[in-house]
């Protein structure tokens, strides 16, 4: 399943994909855009940049390891 972050939005909901898709054995593929790029970020970086986006992608990998790893405990 591919799944941009950004468009999920809150982490309740993400864990919510996280578990249900863990529960049916999907695995995650990862995408962010310009368009879904957190307000955080757009303030940080002042527009949608490569850098920006890299970031949005790594801090998102790192929820979802962690979920995953609460999960399946």
């Amino acid at each position: 399943m591919r799944i941009n972050p950004g468009n999920i939005g809150k982490r309740e909901k993400v864990e919510e994909v996280v578990s249900s898709a863990k529960d049916h054995g999907v695995q995650f593929k990862f995408g962010v855009n310009a368009g879904s790029l957190e307000k955080k970020l757009q303030k940080k970086y002042g527009e949608p940049t490569a850098d920006a986006l890299v970031e949005s992608a790594m801090n998102h990998v790192e929820i979802y390891s962690l979920l995953t790893s609460i999960t399946s405990s």
